[in-house]
C-alpha cells in the first residue's frame, strides 16, 4: 500500500528519478518566501498532471482533473508573478 502522507504515488510516480518535493526544494531555495509558495504549488500541480485520481464522488473524468490541475497551476503561477512584482517594487521604493 502506498504511503499517502510521506510518499503519495501522484508525487513520486513510477519511473520518476526523484519526488516532487525534492524538485520544489531545489527550485525555490533562493526565492523570496512569498514567491516560493506560488512557484512550489505551480510545480506541484504540473508534476501530478494525469497522475492524481479524479474525484469519483463528483463524477470527475481524468480529463477534467487534468484541466483542474492546469487551472490551479496557472492560478499559483499568476500569484507568484504578482508576489515577485511586489518584492521588486518594495526594493525599488527602499532604494529611492
Amino acid at each position: 500500500m502506498a504511503d499517502m502522507v510521506n510518499h503519495p504515488k501522484h508525487y513520486a510516480g513510477e519511473g520518476a528519478p526523484c519526488e516532487c518535493i525534492d524538485v520544489i526544494h531545489y527550485i525555490v531555495k533562493d526565492l523570496p518566501p512569498e514567491v516560493a509558495v506560488g512557484v512550489g504549488n505551480t510545480v506541484k500541480y504540473l508534476w501530478r498532471l494525469g497522475k492524481k485520481a479524479p474525484d469519483a464522488e463528483k463524477g470527475q473524468t481524468l480529463e477534467e482533473k487534468i484541466l483542474e490541475d492546469l487551472k490551479k497551476s496557472a492560478w499559483y503561477q499568476k500569484d507568484a508573478i504578482e508576489q515577485m512584482e511586489i518584492v521588486i517594487n518594495c526594493k525599488n521604493q527602499k532604494a529611492d
